[in-house]
């Protein structure tokens, strides 16, 4: 049975080619305006471009058919498809039959009062055809399902914006959703300090802040070498509203004493969003903040910073709006290599898995077989990623184990799952054959969705022969 943010996951660690289509990728870009471009590009002979872009007109016109224009816009694509596309009738067909399949599990599922499961066949199911499950997912919802996942005392999720993790919070700080408010500060008081439980060494901190108002006063700053009975160093950005300049001062804190090391002034920089990037890097003694792509601020200390980090609001000579935070990180530096980045892959995989397997070996005791099954199966799809070895072929077998015990429909749903494949596959060699490289991946995709292990070779290959072609035309 497919567990989608797994699946997903797969699909992320096993792709490194970007679908690309044509003169760019077409995500975000009117599915109206999609067909008519197809339909110059078929006329121009770029005959792969044309139904890329159509199938992602098609995916995005398909939910909202109620509309005149939507509607009218699906039958266009549709008719430019199965006027130019000698496969088209046959992907659809391959689509709805595994849609259905889908469908026919999730009744199943439903059936044993497994909703969450059955939901998750239905997700699935629409990813495939957006019709093909509409009729059971109304029986789902009349079956009124009330799934809450049990808790295995599971770690909580950590942020470095969340007050339990924090050894000092002083000041009006509120955490809302994945960012951190700060209130307004008044000149001449004390800094609000938001200061982690943790320390760092050689590190890059980084945030992104974003001012209530941006054309007033505001400020934050990075501090680095926190509570460590030695030198600490704070990073400010301070903007003033009179100049329309970032002020960028980067000082030292040792015995109660405040030094400046190095300052730079930052005209008014393009914010998108209206966040700006704050970051202080720390490469032994050398330190390198920098505000967004401004050029950074640059020393050489003493000796290399160690001990907490926290965030800062407040300076004394001005008052600072309230501001907000989000994407607060500290991540090592150097970045870690290619090799040692697949081996922390590896070990937080494994991590995972035990986890897992242990949790679900308590819901099973606890007679809570679905949760524990689906948490199994999240496991597995972990397994198939490891590094061929007796490790991952040990814990596959206990993964295996464990959910004939857990689920008896999981052989059936390994065999649909796999009759899936290949039957997607088979669409997609034919494309490949065609010369449709772009879109044999597009649908070797899809078929990972259904079943990523048994795909994962497939995808490779279509992923190369993307890269491939992709290598000719770049030439």
């Amino acid at each position: 049975m497919p567990t989608l943010h797994p699946l997903y996951a797969a699909l992320a660690l096993f792709s490194s080619v970007a679908l690309v289509v044509g003169q760019g990728a077409t995500q975000g870009t009117d599915p109206i305006d999609l067909v008519a471009r197809a339909e110059g590009f078929f006329a121009k002979g770029a005959k792969e471009d044309a139904i890329l872009m159509l199938w992602d007109a098609v995916e995005q016109l398909g939910s909202r058919t109620e509309q005149p224009a939507s509607a009218a816009g699906l039958k266009a694509a549709l008719g430019l498809l199965r006027a130019n596309d000698s496969l088209h009738e046959e992907r659809l067909a391959t689509l709805l039959a595994q849609a259905r399949a889908q469908t026919d599990l999730a009744m199943v599922y439903r059936g044993k009062k497994w909703f969450r499961s059955a939901t998750e066949h239905l997700d699935l199911a629409d990813q495939l055809d957006a019709k093909a499950g509409q009729k059971e997912r109304a029986q789902l919802a009349r079956a009124n399902p009330t799934y809450v996942e049990p808790s295995i005392s599971e770690p909580r999720g950590y942020s470095l914006l969340k007050r339990l993790e924090t050894v000092r919070a002083e000041g009006p700080w509120r955490e809302v959703g994945d960012t951190l408010e700060c209130g307004s500060h008044p000149a001449r008081t004390p800094w609000y300090e938001w200061t982690v439980d943790a320390r760092h060494a050689d590190c890059e901190l980084a945030l992104e802040f974003c001012s209530s108002d941006p054309k007033v006063g505001h400020d934050c700053s990075l501090l680095v070498g926190v509570d460590s009975g030695g030198a600490s160093y704070q990073f400010i950005a301070a903007y003033y509203a009179e100049s329309g300049r970032y002020d960028l001062v980067l000082y030292e804190h040792k015995d109660k004493q405040a030094r400046l090391l190095g300052s730079a002034l930052v005209g008014s920089l393009p914010a998108g969003d209206g966040f700006h990037r704050l970051s202080l890097r720390v490469n032994g003694t050398s330190l390198r903040a920098q505000l967004d792509a401004a050029p950074p601020v640059e020393v050489t200390v003493p000796a290399a910073p160690r001990g907490r980090f926290a965030i800062a609001v407040g300076i004394d000579n001005q008052d600072s709006a309230p501001i907000t935070i989000r994407n607060f990180q500290l991540r090592p530096w150097p970045l870690p290599t290619e090799e040692e980045q697949r081996a922390n892959r590896h070990a937080e995989a494994q991590k995972r898995i035990a986890e897992a397997i242990d949790g679900a070996s308590l819901l099973i005791a606890r007679k809570e077989n679905e949760a524990a099954a689906l948490r199994l199966r999240v496991a597995r799809n972990d397994a198939a990623r490891l590094l061929p070895g007796v490790l991952r072929d040990n814990l596959i077998k206990s993964i295996e184990e464990m959910l004939v015990r857990a689920d008896p429909l999981d052989a059936r749903c390994k065999k649909v799952g796999q009759e899936g494949v290949r039957a997607l596959v088979g669409v997609a060699d034919r494309y490949a054959a065609a010369g449709h490289l772009r879109a044999a991946l597009h649908i070797v995709q899809q078929a990972a969705r259904i079943d990523a292990e048994a795909c994962a070779p497939r995808l490779q290959a279509a992923q190369q022969a993307v890269a491939s072609l992709q290598k000719q035309e770049d030439r």
